[in-house]
């Protein structure tokens, strides 16, 4: 294979299984705030219907989701949307917008999963015993439950991982109330069930707790909110539970003052020196009975809490003190005199969500700090999100990363978009900052998606990133002959890492996602590059290639773009001198499914060997997916994974250049994708190397293509990649003649090509979508072959 190597100071060349395999134990030995997960998206419910928001400030849309017995609380995750309904747990895998009026015909009633009132769970069914659900970022459900009249229980509750219930997924439910079968279609049979926490006072309010949040406080665990009047934190590994705040005294509660609910908020402080971990500060708020928001210090237990906002006032104001009062306007709740209010914060943009159920009102704020002082000072910054007059917010629900419905985004031309336009200084192009086009799935596949944005990511090759935290991780530099490789999984924010289980082995844990050689980031970024990471919904199945179009220089992304190298052009549509190799871009590699191009030659899915060594080794390397060459850049897609962007092309190891002349330098970037495009076609469509879901491996499945269409893909290959070749080699010599001769040859075969791959159909099984991987490939091929490589002069000084 034709690679690019870097130029600068190589680490020593260990073995790929000791830079890689510690990985997963060490990964959080070392923290920085350097890479960071900038996403998260509101839901706001009533008893019957939920809105969303994924902007700020708060736009509040409505969806077609519909409860039938009065929706309790709601958590969205990785399965969704989860309500409690009643005494039903609903979900709705991909609430969709609601795009018209509502109707009983466009309204989804969700599947409901289970009820609370089960027999397994030996809850007391006289009343309702469910009074809180939600959801963990693994998938978890998690209800605050009636044992008696004094005694509740937490319970979580887990799909089962096979025919029958594990010890540590505890029992199973029976499906049935009072001895009779659930006549209402649900999926009890497939949960077991855990009582994690029992003869617990009333337990109202219940709040999951992950990602960074837990990473630097105390944990995972559930927030709830004990007899209207004490704040408790329950760690998952079972440990004891801690009281965060308690009635009166700790609270500041007046007379009859009760604790409606509770959230947890961290700001973290930049360390004394570069060698020490940042300082990081957790608060616990709390909304009560009369509006009324309060923090505490979580390591000052003594001192009562402080007020610092009203979301139930009358006039409008900010006292002396810091204290922020917002009026509450007119009431839509006159049948209820009792008023609900629900506060949640953000642990990725460190917002608080307020909820005001009787005066229809959502408010959002950024708190204020004091100084490096361990206090909240005041709120601003904050959004009133005055709902109709028939929508009373029951409660909020707040989730990192952003829902993306798939089948939204299938038109070729209008796709969808899912971060909006920047509207920045100097790039107001009406364009979206991140698009999908021409998205198109395998018939009956689900079709959800959760997206994170990840900003900061250092190129822990260059030696301007040695002193960074993260780059002293154990494998975050894979050495090989071909490079260096970046491996990312040891950098990515806790967030995305709570998706995925420790073990570093597909299909639940995170391999190592490798950077090539071949890119680096820009030095106009630090040395840092950016990312979307993308979760689909289980079963997802993606068919043909779609576009992933990114617009770089918008705020909302990056804010900062190169361009297109040679192909840029000026404001009078001319080509601008720009040198060769500033280009922004963007490359895909898989957590699920693996790649070529990688430093080890393997590509199976799930490896036979019994150590997690056989599935690290395995190649999730990223390949290029500029399609296109124009800002917002169109990105081939073939599934969703990682898409890193604001990358450039890398050094080679040309002497006395910065990088080789620009024919040389493109043309071996040509050759070797054409090489891995060969891989790609000879090692992953024609070859039996994916495994289905979460399915065991199956070495006897057909592969994606069959034999005889193997066959003609080899032949289009061999016969365009001869003629490839030699116009490359001729690119550097001066004869014109020649130069034309192999190209013409090549530019005659190759749309054939493309045409045939475009219109070929999976025969087996294709849960990677290697069909519209080749596709993929090819066009990118396309964009740097006529985009770039033709236009390219045979010597350019580079700055």
């Amino acid at each position: 294979m034709v690679e690019l190597n870097r130029r600068h100071s190589f680490l020593p060349l260990i073995a790929l299984a000791t830079a890689i395999g510690l990985m997963p134990s060490a990964q959080a030995a070392i923290t920085s705030d350097a890479t960071i997960q900038v996403l998260d998206q509101l839901d706001v419910f009533s008893s019957t219907n939920l809105k969303r928001s994924t902007e700020s400030p708060v736009a509040l849309v409505d969806l077609n989701t519909v409860g039938s017995a009065g929706i309790k609380s709601c958590q969205n995750g990785r399965i969704g949307l989860t309500c409690l309904d009643g005494q039903f747990i609903r979900n709705w895998p991909v609430p969709k917008k609601l795009m018209a009026p509502p109707t009983p015909s466009n309204r989804d009633g969700g599947q409901v999963l289970f009820s609370c009132q089960d027999d397994a769970l030996a809850l007391d069914t006289r009343s309702g015993p469910c009074l809180s659900a939600t959801v963990d970022v693994k998938g978890a459900i998690w209800i605050a439950a009636r044992k008696s009249s004094n005694s509740h229980n937490l319970i979580r509750l887990v799909r089962k991982s096979g025919a029958a219930c594990t010890a540590a997924e505890g029992a199973a439910l029976s499906g049935k109330v009072r001895n009779v079968t659930l006549t209402v279609a649900n999926k009890s049979s497939e949960y077991c069930f855990k009582v994690t926490r029992s003869g617990r006072p009333l337990l109202l309010d219940i709040s999951a707790f992950d990602g960074e949040l837990a990473a630097k406080y105390k944990g995972p665990g559930i927030l709830g909110v004990e007899d209207r009047k004490t704040v408790v934190f329950f760690p998952s590994d079972g440990s004891t539970a801690v009281e965060i705040g308690r009635g009166s005294n700790d609270w500041n509660l007046n007379g009859n003052e009760q604790v409606q609910s509770a959230a947890l908020l961290q700001r973290e402080l930049a360390p004394a020196t570069a060698s020490a971990e940042p300082v990081v500060q957790t608060f616990g708020l709390i909304a009560t009975s009369t509006g009324r928001v309060l923090w505490k210090n979580m390591a000052d237990p003594t001192t009562a809490a402080a007020p610092l906002a009203n979301v139930n006032a009358t006039v409008a104001g900010t006292s002396a003190t810091g204290v922020v009062s917002f009026p509450r306007g007119t009431a839509c709740e006159t049948t209820n005199t009792a008023n609900f209010f629900e506060i949640r914060a953000s642990d990725t943009t460190g917002r608080l969500f307020i909820g005001n159920r009787n005066f229809c009102k959502v408010f959002a704020g950024s708190p204020v700090f004091d100084g490096d002082l361990a206090r909240i000072a005041t709120l601003t910054d904050t959004e009133t999100a005055a709902t109709v007059a028939s929508f009373k917010p029951e409660g909020l629900s707040v989730s990192p990363g952003i829902a993306v419905n798939l089948a939204d985004c299938a038109d070729p031309i209008l796709g969808c978009d899912y971060l909006k336009d920047g509207l920045d200084a100097g790039n107001e192009n009406g364009i979206a900052a991140a698009s999908m086009l021409n998205v198109t799935l395998a018939p009956n596949s689900p079709s959800g998606l959760i997206v994170f944005q990840i900003r900061n990511i250092p190129d822990c090759r260059r030696d301007e990133n040695a002193g960074v935290a993260e780059c002293a991780l154990p494998g975050v530099v894979v050495p090989s002959a071909n490079g260096e490789y970046l491996n990312v999984t040891p950098m990515l924010p806790q967030q995305i890492k709570d998706l995925f289980d420790a073990s570093g082995r597909k299909p639940f844990g995170l391999p190592p996602l490798l950077i090539s050689p071949r890119y680096e980031a820009q030095l106009q970024n630090a040395y840092t590059f950016d990312a979307l990471f993308g979760v689909t919904e289980p079963g997802v199945v993606f068919r043909k290639s779609f576009t992933a179009q990114f617009d770089v220089g918008d705020a909302n992304l990056v804010g900062a773009k190169l361009g297109c190298g040679l192909f840029q052009k000026d404001v009078l549509g001319n080509p601008a001198p720009l040198p060769f190799q500033q280009w922004d871009i963007t490359t895909v590699v898989s957590e699920r499914f693996a790649g070529v191009g990688g430093p080890n030659g393997v590509v199976l899915d799930v490896a036979n060997g019994p150590g997690p060594e056989d599935d690290i080794l395995a190649e999730h390397v990223d390949m290029l997916a500029n399609k296109g060459c124009f800002n917002p850049t169109a990105g081939a897609g073939a599934r969703w994974s990682m898409y890193a962007f604001n990358l450039q092309l890398a050094e080679d190891d040309a002497a006395g250049y910065d990088y080789a002349l620009p024919r040389l330098y493109l043309g071996n970037l040509l050759k070797s994708l054409y090489m891995d495009l060969a891989d790609a076609q000879t090692r992953l469509a024609c070859a039996n190397v994916d495994a289905v879901g979460n399915l065991p491996f199956d070495p006897s499945a057909a592969p994606p293509l069959a034999t005889g269409v193997c066959q003609t893909l080899q032949a289009n290959w061999s016969g365009t990649m001869d003629k490839l070749f030699k116009c490359i080699d001729a690119a550097v010599d001066p004869k014109q003649s020649q130069l034309d001769q192999n190209c013409g040859a090549f530019d005659a075969q190759f749309p054939g090509y493309r045409s045939y791959v475009a219109g070929l159909t999976p025969t087996g099984a294709d849960p990677a979508n290697r069909a519209g991987e080749l596709t993929s490939r090819l066009d990118v091929i396309n964009h740097v072959f006529y985009d770039h490589f033709v236009n390219a002069p045979l010597t350019q000084t580079v700055p």
